[in-house]
């Protein structure tokens, strides 16, 4: 299969991200990458690179906001354009009971990676997928993001930081009709991740997800036009859709007003991602 479209991942020298990109090549895209593994990512990018020259490397840490403007500029001067954002890259850290005082800023640490480095990412990732003419942007969040479990009391900190990503990810719905962008959410259940080496062993008494029904659940973000706003969930017997409830809570104003008022935002966040594409001339 081949394909003139490009995507950027980020976390993906290896587990999730690395499994992501090489599907994707398999279906033919470009890729880059970015993370801060460097030894890592650019051993992925060779093995990518196996049969020709697909996939690119570039050292990105997330939580810096240049760090992630170069990483898309880089792909958009690379392969002509980017088609396919996916924010990937996240953490799990905990240092001892989350309200110890000494352990705060490493709880912190997974807001400002998991939550404040997408909200960087889709403020830059947007203008290029405008400039494109549309395309799709996607988030790693966590099956945590939708719900709590016994999980949370032991990660609350993750457990808030993906709540907020599917958040992110519902408000976001509206960039559809603003510039042909689509947004949705991948939510995996168990995963063979850093995360699970961190959880006292605890997790082993659960059903794990394959690493191949984590990377359906992408394959179906970018093969499934009717998914925006929604969450992808990747749960041990497969891949399910959660749609995200369009109601808008809070106004009991007509449809017609409703209607107006969304295609109002709309024809705004279009101007605006008019203006970045023309002010960072990408």
């Amino acid at each position: 299969m081949s394909t003139n479209k490009v995507a950027v991942i980020t976390g993906a020298a290896r587990v999730i991200g690395k499994a992501v990109a090489e599907a994707f090549v398999a279906r033919g895209y470009r890729v880059v990458i970015g993370d801060v593994i460097d030894d890592v990512g650019t051993e992925t990018v060779k093995e990518l690179n196996r049969n020709a020259e697909v996939a690119f490397y570039k050292h990105c840490d997330v939580t810096s906001y240049a760090e992630q403007e170069a990483l898309f500029r880089f792909a958009a001067e690379s392969f002509g354009g980017i088609d396919v954002a996916i924010l990937n890259a996240g953490v799990a850290e905990i240092g001892g009971p989350f309200l110890a005082q000494e352990d705060l800023e490493v709880g912190l640490r997974n807001l400002d990676v998991n939550t404040s480095s997408v909200i960087r990412g889709t403020k830059v990732a947007l203008p290029h997928l405008h400039k494109r003419g549309g395309g799709v942007l996607i988030f790693t969040a966590s099956i945590v993001g939708l719900g709590t479990n016994y999980f949370s009391s032991l990660f609350p900190i993750y457990t808030a930081s993906k709540h907020a990503v599917v958040g992110w990810t519902r408000s976001l719905a509206i960039m559809k009709d603003a510039v042909g962008v689509r947004v949705c959410a991948i939510c995996p259940s168990w995963v063979e991740t850093d995360i699970i080496k961190m959880s006292s062993g605890f997790v082993d008494a659960e059903n794990k997800v394959p690493m191949s029904t984590v990377v359906n659940a992408f394959l179906l973000a970018i093969d499934d036009p009717s998914i925006n706003g929604d969450c992808i969930l990747a749960l041990p017997h497969g891949v399910e859709v959660e749609r995200a409830d369009q109601r808008r809570y809070g106004s009991e104003a007509s449809e017609e007003v409703k209607n107006a008022y969304w295609k109002e935002i709309a024809a705004a966040h279009r101007e605006t991602l008019d203006t970045a594409v023309a002010k960072l001339n990408i």
